[in-house]
């Protein structure tokens, strides 16, 4: 296992199985850490997805070693790292004013919903569409349809992310009238259960299909699933309530410089805490 992996299960964070990979084959000079001597004592990613935007997370001191200033060292090489590049993160609420104080602004919270991956599946299993495991000749095609829903193309992380045939994740693909209308991706957490991430959808039938798909795929790794829906996305927070899903807790998306704004109704899961 990744020492940053390790970093984010003892956290709590529920990391995905071979997301901070997919993180490294989208920016290899991403990943940040700070040593004393050679020892790492804290980390923190600055992953760019082009030359304007980039993505902070992985902000993690050893519990032994924090207030020491450790973190912000760290904050200021992200910054170093990042440049005149807008930048956006997931803050946990608490820190919401530390990430203001540094020039983010609060855009709107979004919330972990955590439930049963077959009651889930046997729920939506009516409404189940004919999806599709993504394939090599989707990816491009993917890569537009993805860029709509974040701030800026992210290619390389697509590529990386959405991994045809393989064992740990599974992609899928809903089509209307042969264009890519939505797509979500369930991988499996490290230590059980999956995570949903991304579920962009043109409208709810397409995400409630989608979510058919990834939560029955989603018990291969065992009972437990979450999503990280945005909160303004009033369809998809009543979606998973209603299927038993509870919220565990909640962050702020924040951004730095200008960012154009997201269409929340088609973002029904957020990709990560960690990427956007």
């Amino acid at each position: 296992m990744h020492l940053l992996e390790e970093w984010a299960v003892r956290e709590g964070w529920g990391a995905g199985i071979g997301d901070v990979g997919a993180f490294h084959d989208a920016d290899p000079e991403g990943f940040l850490l700070a040593y004393q001597g050679d020892q790492p004592v804290g980390s923190v990613s600055a992953v760019r997805y082009d030359e304007d935007y980039a993505f902070l997370g992985y902000f993690i001191v050893e519990p032994g070693r924090r207030d020491e200033g450790i973190g912000h060292r760290l904050v200021e090489a992200a910054f170093a790292r990042v440049g005149s590049a807008a930048s956006g993160l997931d803050g946990v609420q608490q820190q919401v004013p530390t990430y203001a104080a540094l020039g983010f602004t609060a855009a709107h919270d979004t919330s972990r919903f955590e439930g049963s991956a077959a009651i889930i599946a046997a729920a939506l299993a009516a409404e189940a569409l004919d999806v599709l495991d993504v394939r090599d000749p989707d990816i491009d095609e993917l890569v537009e349809y993805d860029a709509r829903h974040v701030p800026a193309p992210r290619p390389r992380f697509v590529h990386a992310w959405v991994v045809p045939g393989s064992a740990t994740r599974r992609t899928y693909v809903a089509r209307r009238g042969g264009h890519i209308a939505g797509y979500a991706t369930v991988r499996g957490m490290i230590g059980g259960g999956s995570r949903i991430g991304p579920l962009f959808a043109d409208d709810d039938v397409i995400a409630h299909g989608l979510l058919a798909a990834t939560a029955a795929a989603g018990m291969t790794w065992g009972e437990g699933i979450a999503i990280d829906v945005p909160v303004p996305n009033q369809s998809a927070v009543d979606l998973v309530s209603g299927l038993g899903m509870t919220s565990s807790y909640t962050c702020t998306r924040m951004y730095r410089g200008d960012v154009r704004p997201l269409p929340l109704d088609r973002i029904w899961g957020n990709t990560t805490f960690e990427l956007g």
